[in-house]
């Protein structure tokens, strides 16, 4: 009996562990321009994985390590220079290599 009733409460733990956690990397958005068309289209919703690039504490902005790099054609979330707020873009090209 109580074997059992360690592994439910190790069980649940688990799970109230993993859940109050995959919040601060899994965020819903809905779009309100039609940068990302036709892939996008205004008004559809997507879920942007924050520990795609880089692993940070929860509900920080302290990144432990990177685990990636955007690659041409992907989707990002980025700043966008007019402080408006974040946008959803397409990465088209990198910046070019010092010689």
């Amino acid at each position: 009996m109580r074997s059992w009733l360690k592994k439910r409460v190790l069980v649940l733990l688990l799970v109230f562990t993993g859940l109050s956690v995959l919040p601060s990397y899994m965020w819903a958005y809905s779009l309100s321009g039609a940068s990302a068309a036709p892939a996008i289209l205004l008004g559809d919703t997507v879920i942007v994985n924050h520990a795609a690039y880089d692993l940070r504490l929860p509900y920080s902005r302290i990144a432990l390590f990177r685990t990636g790099s955007p690659q041409r054609g992907e989707l990002v979330q980025a700043y966008l220079p007019s402080h408006i707020g974040l946008g959803i873009k397409r990465v088209i090209a990198y910046p070019a290599k010092p010689s």
